[in-house]
């Protein structure tokens, strides 16, 4: 279990802790969710989507900015999560299964950039022996469209949550510049 959770996973018996009130939809809660190891290598999505079935309309803002998401049962393996074929085949099941994700992750958390990994056809890992240092080369084209097709998909997800375009555009500004692109309204300025 990664470490932010476990500080988080403290105060809850729900998986979900407090933490600092999010400006945006004014929520004060973040529901950690963990896969356990059995739903990964079966892509087993059901106990999760049972909880958290797809909302529509204003609704819809009680998921915005309120997730984080990790895998559970890999501790031991050398490893980076995204390195994982298991886990790769199950974030991208995922991601199909409940396209909410992009829409309801924290972003201020570091667990999203491994998720995103996960999806990635190109991704190259390069690491320092014996250190836990890595470095993550990918095709920035395919990342490019990749983020395209899902910051359109959360956008739509916005307006029926009914955010305001600022909201939207914020939100998305945000996941451009988090994975180093500019953002199409910064290209128009």
């Amino acid at each position: 279990m990664p470490p932010e959770i476990k500080q988080m996973k403290k105060h809850s018996k729900i998986n979900a802790a407090p933490v600092a009130q999010n400006s945006q939809t004014n929520m004060n809660l973040t529901i950690a969710y963990g896969f356990g190891l059995e739903s990964v290598l079966r892509k087993d999505f059901s106990e999760f989507l049972t909880r958290w079935p797809p909302l529509h309309g204003p609704d819809l803002r009680n998921y915005f900015d309120a997730f984080v998401f990790y895998v559970n049962g890999f501790d031991h393996d050398p490893r980076e999560v995204f390195e994982i074929p298991e886990v790769r085949a199950f974030y991208r099941g995922f991601r199909e299964a409940w396209p909410f994700w992009l829409f309801a992750c924290r972003l201020d958390m570091p667990l999203l950039q491994p998720m995103l990994f996960c999806c990635l056809d190109s991704l190259q890992i390069t690491k320092w022996q014996g250190n836990d240092v890595y470095r993550a080369d990918f095709d920035t084209a395919e990342m490019g469209t990749f983020l395209s097709v899902e910051v359109s998909r959360m956008e739509a997800l916005c307006r029926q949550a009914g955010m305001s375009v600022e909201q939207i555009r914020s939100r998305a500004h945000f996941v451009w510049n988090h994975f180093g692109f500019r953002s199409t309204a910064q290209a128009k300025s």
